[in-house]
């Protein structure tokens, strides 16, 4: 019988390097009837020798869930080889983070999510709520359980929504079909969007250091499904690597040629006309594909203000966020570009975008950023 029939329940493996913590989450996961720990480790080196052991397909975690606090210098390559031993995506959760110090590059490896895990060791209340968080995180991310389970339901959810998880394009080896749309002639964008999730932290990295040293004249707008206490990062990390003025959204801000606008955690992020002024409008508005912050609002924002001036890049990610933005968008005769399947860790956005007939272009992760500089014909040099 399929894994699903015998046991429905979400497969969670949790290494952290605290018993109670380990504990406590086990004990939330008995209570709430929808998840079971099938692994509790202490390490991050006992996570690999349990998933070297395993037969095919016998562990089988839907979820692994590990402390941050855990992973050595190399944490992007230590999540990658759990998460290709485990066929599965990883959420990150630390209990302390410093935002001057934490280098979230270890995110791009495909992990959904870092959550702050504040959880205080004997706290069963906090326990449980913390673990509906990460249930609630899984969905909304869209996380592919094993083979056979089809979806990762939160305790609230569970009932009401079941078998209605967001559709996805799952990473697969076998490319799938899509037919471009004809270039507009003369297109010269007069700003840019870029949506991305599940592995995008790493994508974005690779785009945006290809701006070091370049001159930009025109805003660009990014949406990437993180969490509160982390845009503001991804906003310093982008800085960094291009030289960029890139900052998180600021509600009410004035936006400048130039610089990089960064959705904050929990928050859309809109641009508005007001006057002669174009500005940042942040609001807390029902999620959108399961997502706040979500790409389509940006998308259709922007689109009222730059209508077929507008160049949207949607880069790896589950889900389909920003597609019916694409869709706006073609509409209004702006253009889509999009990262390939070969180099996305989910082509969910983009497959989404580009199988429904809405993409000019299609490209691999490093010739996103060459595209888009010779797209904006001379507004990037």
């Amino acid at each position: 019988m399929p894994h699903s029939e015998i046991n429905p329940k979400a497969r969670l493996m949790v290494v952290d390097g605290s018993a109670a913590i380990r504990g406590l989450i086990a004990s939330a996961c008995e209570e709430t009837g929808t998840t079971e720990v099938v692994a509790s480790l202490s390490s991050v080196e006992d996570a690999m020798n349990v998933l070297k052991r395993q037969p095919p397909n016998d562990l089988k975690p839907d979820m692994i869930l590990i402390d941050l606090d855990i992973l050595s210098d190399s944490a992007e390559k230590t999540l990658g080889n759990i998460q290709a031993l485990a066929g599965t995506a990883s959420i990150v959760f630390s209990a302390m983070v410093d935002s001057e110090q934490e280098d979230i590059g270890s995110m791009g490896h495909g992990q959904v999510d870092i959550i702050l895990k504040s959880l205080p060791r004997k706290n069963a209340e906090l326990a449980k709520k913390f673990l509906k968080k990460v249930l609630n995180k899984a969905e909304q991310s869209g996380v592919p359980k094993s083979a056979h389970v089809t979806a990762v339901k939160s305790p609230e959810t569970a009932i009401k929504n079941s078998g209605s998880a967001p559709a996805t394009y799952a990473a697969t080896s076998k490319p799938v079909e899509f037919t471009l749309r004809k270039m507009p002639t003369l297109f010269i964008p007069k700003a840019i969007a870029i949506a991305s999730s599940t592995g995008g932290p790493k994508a974005l990295n690779t785009v945006f250091s290809a701006f070091k040293g370049k001159s930009i004249t025109i805003p660009i707008f990014v949406t990437q499904h993180m969490p509160e206490d982390f845009t503001g990062l991804l906003a310093k990390q982008i800085a960094t690597i291009s030289g960029l003025n890139a900052i998180e959204a600021k509600d009410g801000i004035e936006v400048k040629a130039g610089d990089v606008y960064i959705a904050p955690g929990n928050y859309h992020m809109l641009a508005a006309k007001e006057g002669d002024q174009i500005k940042i409008r942040l609001n807390q508005g029902q999620p959108e594909n399961f997502c706040r912050p979500a790409a389509d609002p940006m998308i259709r924002s922007l689109v009222d203000i730059y209508g077929a001036s507008l160049l949207l890049v949607v880069i790896t990610g589950m889900g389909q966020d920003g597609m019916k933005g694409a869709e706006y968008l073609v509409e209004k005769g702006g253009v889509v570009i999009a990262q390939d399947q070969a180099t996305s860790v989910v082509w969910g956005m983009p497959g989404a975008v580009a199988t429904h007939g809405l993409c000019s272009a299609v490209y691999p992760i490093d010739g996103i950023a060459p595209a888009m500089i010779k797209l904006s014909a001379g507004k990037i040099t």
